[in-house]
C-alpha cells in the first residue's frame, strides 16, 4: 500500500482491463495517489486520461495541464490536451498544442491530423492540407505512432513501469 509506483501500475491495468466498474476504481486509485503526492505526474496523467474519456475536459484540463507544467517535454500530453481544447471549442489553443506535440514528437501522427482538423476549423485550408499530408506521409512509417484511448497507445504515462532494479546483484 505504501509503493506509489505500484498503485499506478495497478490504476494503469485496471483501466485497461476495462471490466465493469474498471474505470471508476482506476481513478479512485489515481486520486489516492495524487492526494497523498500532489506532484505524481502519472496519476495526474491517469485522471486526466480517464476524465477526458468520460467527456469531463475541464477536469481533464487541469490534469493534463499539471503534467505539461511537471512535463514540457510530453507529447501525449500536449496531444490529448490539444483534444480537449478542440471539445471545449477552442481550435486556436488545439492548434498550438498540436503543434507543441509535433515539435515535441515528430512521429506522433495523431497531432498532424488533429492540426488537419485545426487548420480546418480556422479556415486555413493551405495549412490543413500541408498537415494532412504530413499525416498521410508517416502512414507506413514503422517509428509513426497514433494517439487513442488504447493500452500502449496513450503514451509512456500510462504505460506500466517496471520498478528499478538494482545496480548491484
Amino acid at each position: 500500500p505504501d509503493w506509489v509506483l505500484a498503485r499506478v501500475n495497478l490504476a494503469i491495468a485496471t483501466l485497461n482491463r476495462q471490466l465493469e466498474g474498471d474505470e471508476d476504481r482506476a481513478l479512485a486509485l489515481a486520486r489516492a495517489v495524487v492526494a497523498e503526492k500532489a506532484d505524481h505526474l502519472d496519476a495526474h496523467y491517469v485522471i486526466a486520461l480517464l476524465s477526458f474519456n468520460r467527456g469531463d475536459c475541464a477536469t481533464a484540463v487541469e490534469h493534463f495541464e499539471t503534467v505539461r507544467t511537471g512535463d514540457p517535454k510530453d507529447a501525449y500530453a500536449a496531444y490529448f490536451l490539444a483534444q480537449c481544447k478542440v471539445q471545449q471549442g477552442d481550435a486556436a489553443g488545439a492548434l498550438a498544442l498540436y503543434q507543441s506535440a509535433i515539435d515535441l514528437d515528430p512521429y506522433l501522427r495523431s497531432a498532424y491530423y488533429g492540426a488537419f482538423q485545426a487548420y480546418q476549423r480556422l479556415g486555413d485550408r493551405e495549412q490543413a492540407t500541408a498537415m494532412l499530408d504530413s499525416y498521410q506521409r508517416l502512414d507506413n512509417n514503422p517509428r509513426a505512432r497514433l494517439a487513442e484511448i488504447k493500452y500502449t497507445k496513450m503514451g509512456p504515462r500510462a504505460t506500466a513501469r517496471v520498478a528499478a532494479q538494482p545496480t548491484e546483484p
